[in-house]
């Protein structure tokens, strides 16, 4: 009697052998470059009803299963169950067959079994790669042949295996065309166009990371390893939703990415213990933020941390959060998200903390809480809550005047000898950065500034303004340009000056002074061309002095704007320069189209140089001005050329990069398509599609719930007032939305 047993499948409570957690490449650095790969589950419960095991005699005969290891590709494609039976004890048998017939017949039943236990195992055979574990267990040669197995499982493998290898190649192509620089790009674009064999174009994506060896030595092991695992991260990132999704693929700079400060995360936060991210991101808010109006000293502050005294009076745990909660708005690794899958969520857990520590400070006047509070308030106005932000500035203008920071620099008495020093250049500093702050927001929303300018003494003059300092633009260190560091700072305190009387006199709509503006407009001119040498915008200039010049920008198209509301109805001036346009008798309005045009060289300059991976946050101001009177332009049939049209669509890529990073730029945009049909504009087809991919990529559904904004748009402002109540970023992209919600709920 023979009889068929199932292999029973495995009870809840007891895991087989081999089991490993799904393949997960984890964020970026959990320890600086620490990565866990393991191979996927198998399916245990999914065992083929043909796997049996042929049993003689009525009695049931015990089997054990034991589980091979997952294959080479961790997929466990081949995997197959080796079964092991227990001999039965040979029963013992009452009749009056002879003992040799009965030897005869168990061995003739051994044989017939042996034998199909080894047409049965060739059956089982596990694939690449050999020998498999199905014929180690027997003991036999394993002569499997993967590019002979036709089962329609093993031939879908091979074709995603290839189809895998390609798309690698792809994304290596893109992600080398957007992060290279233009030089290398336009090598690429060479090789496909001479349509150069697949290895070839291979070859020079790679020669960047040969590159970057080269500028980073000992990063070898790091970039051959990151470069293995570049494929699984791009892998994982097609998983996530698309719109503003965080970038997860390894960029070439995140493989050979040094940071110029090795600092540790205790004592001065308890939101991570890696001290890699900490020093990551204070390289990047040195880089990209501190020199935009200086708030912060950067040698004492650093020097500080590096000591790790908590009790300094040059840093603190509040102070640390609040510069780490804004640079990550730079980073792209996990530990800068709350959480990793929510882009718009970064830096939130350093904010938080910072928050907590503010509160248990209840109020107390101090130099490192005065700046705390200025990075807070700029964190706030990134993520699109700038009636936060301004209420924050309220607390730290009154922090500023308790301390009396714009007449005097007084020492506390607990200050050791030895920081005195550095402590009052700290104060300096402050004093007149809080001034530029508060004067920069004040025209940020078109309000009136609460500080007047510091009678204090700037912290460099003299021979303090010719030292520089290396500037890269980290966490890209292969180009190095000079920038004059403390002449830059004097430069912001002299325009804020005059900013400051720009932001106090608009809206001039009851200025006596019909001159006033022109007025205006030509002090800013003239301090623009009084710039020392070393702080004049050229091609490769660093992104500091490449802002400076953007906000002189800024400050003269608001003034422009905001002086003459009622657009022109004359054609475009032919001078090529305000300063010419003025001298023969243009009103500020009509000069803001001359402004733009003589601005827009600059930008694409920046953009050849840097890229547009990290893009300056004040930069990007000016680019909104910029775009929105470009727009009201299109009104007017004499301003619809195709030179205004290109600005647009550049204004359009480089406002792009600053909304993926921050909500603000994001409603900015958002607020394109509303302002166009408010004004009666059509918009050109590029713009649309780009506008578009911008519904896809980056705005997210409920994103204006998130954004308490009262920024202005200029587009929609009269002369005398606002054109209707809705005309901030806040209340237009909510009118907007519902509208959006209703057509869809309609279609």
């Amino acid at each position: 009697m023979t009889r068929r047993l199932r292999l029973s499948k495995f009870p809840h409570n007891q895991p087989p052998l081999a089991h490993t957690a799904s393949p997960v490449l984890g964020a970026y650095l959990g320890k600086r470059h620490e990565w866990s790969l393991a191979s996927p589950a198998c399916s245990w419960n999914k065992v083929p009803a043909s796997h049996t095991i042929r049993t003689s005699g009525p009695h049931h005969v015990p089997a054990t299963t034991q589980a091979s290891g997952t294959s080479k590709t961790g997929r466990g494609g081949g995997q197959q169950l080796v079964q092991r039976v227990k001999s039965p004890k040979p029963r013992q048998e009452h009749h009056s067959k002879p003992q040799k017939q009965r030897e005869r017949s168990l061995h003739a039943m051994q044989g017939q079994k042996e034998k199909g236990k080894s047409k049965h195992r060739r059956g089982l055979c596990s694939g690449a790669p050999p020998p498999c574990t199905a014929c180690v267990a027997a003991n036999t040669d394993c002569v499997f042949r993967e590019d002979l197995d036709g089962r329609r499982k093993e031939a879908i493998k091979r074709k995603a295996e290839d189809a895998e290898h390609h798309r690698d190649l792809l994304g290596g192509l893109l992600r080398s065309i957007r992060w290279s620089e233009e030089s290398d790009a336009q090598q690429i674009f060479r090789l496909i166009r001479d349509d150069a064999p697949l290895a070839a174009i291979n070859a020079s994506i790679d020669a960047e990371v040969r590159k970057l060896r080269g500028y980073s030595p000992g990063t070898d092991a790091t970039i051959d390893g990151l470069l293995q695992l570049r494929s699984e991260a791009a892998n994982l990132q097609e998983q996530t939703p698309l719109a503003r999704a965080r970038r997860k693929t390894m960029s070439v700079e995140q493989m050979s990415d040094e940071p110029l400060f090795q600092l540790t995360a205790k004592p001065w936060t308890t939101v991570t213990d890696d001290d890699y991210l900490v020093s990551h991101l204070t390289s990047l808010y040195f880089t990209w933020w501190n020199t935009f109006m200086h708030p912060l000293h950067e040698p004492a502050l650093i020097e500080a941390m590096a000591k790790g005294d908590s009790s300094s009076l040059l840093c603190s745990p509040f102070l640390v959060n609040a510069m780490l909660a804004l640079a990550c708005g730079y980073s792209d690794l996990a530990g800068a998200f709350a959480d990793p899958d929510d882009p718009e969520t970064w830096g939130e857990h350093f904010y938080d903390e910072a928050k907590r520590l503010w509160d248990r400070e209840e109020g107390r006047a101090s130099l490192i809480n005065l700046q705390g509070l200025y990075l807070l308030l700029l964190y706030c106005n990134m993520h699109g809550k700038d009636q936060l932000g301004w209420s924050t500035l309220s607390i730290m203008v009154q922090m500023y005047r308790d301390l009396g920071l714009s007449r005097q620099t007084k020492i506390p008495r607990d200050c050791p000898p030895e920081a005195v020093d550095k402590l009052r250049t700290a104060m300096l500093n402050a004093s007149w950065s809080v001034f530029v702050c508060n004067t920069m927001f004040a025209m940020f929303l078109l309000k009136k500034p609460t500080l007047q300018p510091p009678t204090v003494r700037r912290p460099y003059a003299g021979e303090d303004l010719n030292p520089s300092v290396q500037w890269r633009p980290y966490p890209r260190l292969e180009r190095v340009e000079p920038l004059y560091g403390n002449a830059l700072f004097n430069a912001y305190c002299d325009f804020a000056e005059i900013a400051y009387e720009v932001a106090l006199s608009v809206p001039f709509t009851q200025n006596e002074d019909k001159n006033a503006p022109v007025q205006l407009l030509r002090r800013l001119h003239a301090w623009h061309d009084a710039l020392p040498e070393n702080l004049r915008v050229y091609p490769h200039a660093p992104g500091p002095l490449f802002e400076l010049h953007a906000l002189y920008y800024w400050c003269a198209l608001t003034l422009s704007e905001v002086s003459d509301r009622e657009p022109s109805r004359e054609t475009t001036p032919t001078p090529s320069s305000p300063t010419s346009a003025m001298a023969i008798g243009l009103t500020v309005r009509s000069s803001s189209l001359l402004l733009i045009r003589e601005m827009m060289p600059m930008y694409r300059q920046y953009r050849q140089t840097y890229g547009l991976v990290r893009v300056m946050a004040g930069s990007c101001q000016t680019a909104a001005v910029a775009y929105f009177i470009l727009l009201k332009a299109l009104r007017a049939p004499a301003w619809q050329s195709e030179e205004n049209e290109e600005a647009l669509i550049d204004l359009t890529v480089y406002l792009m990069m600053g909304a993926r990073r921050w909500l603000v730029y994001a409603g900015i945009i958002r607020m394109v398509r509303p302002t166009a049909q408010s004004i009666g504009v059509q918009l050109p087809q590029k713009l649309v599609e780009m506008l578009d991919e911008f519904d896809k990529t980056v705005w997210t559904v409920n994103a204006h719930r998130r954004i308490k904004s009262v920024y202005p748009n200029l587009a929609l402002m009269k002369k005398d007032a606002l054109e209707d109540g809705e005309v901030t970023m806040g209340e237009l992209l909510t009118k907007w939305e519902a509208l959006s919600t209703e057509d869809g709920s309609e279609n």
